[in-house]
């Protein structure tokens, strides 16, 4: 990222700028904590697999009506159980 958009200054700044009215959403305070399941990394390789094998079909000209989450989410785990990690 080489700038982003300051709402108070109304300009591009640096991304290495601070500023003393920046304040950490709620979202990005609760990365890193242990909220919530943990996705395979083999089933986020399945995914990548599956859409980059739909845009190469795209590329040569096929006709591809690109899966949903959800259909490929039963096929991975039709295959190979869940897609979630066991901690």
């Amino acid at each position: 990222m080489t700038t982003r958009y300051c709402t108070k200054l109304n300009k591009d700044v640096s991304p290495l700028d601070v500023c003393e009215h920046w304040r950490m959403s709620k979202l990005l305070k609760q990365v890193g904590s242990a909220q919530g399941p943990v996705k395979r990394g083999e089933y986020l390789m399945y995914l990548i697999y599956v859409r980059v094998k739909e845009q190469e079909m795209l590329d040569k000209g096929d006709k591809v009506v690109p899966k949903n989450i959800a259909e490929i989410r039963n096929e991975y785990e039709k295959e190979h159980g869940s897609i979630y990690l066991n901690l």
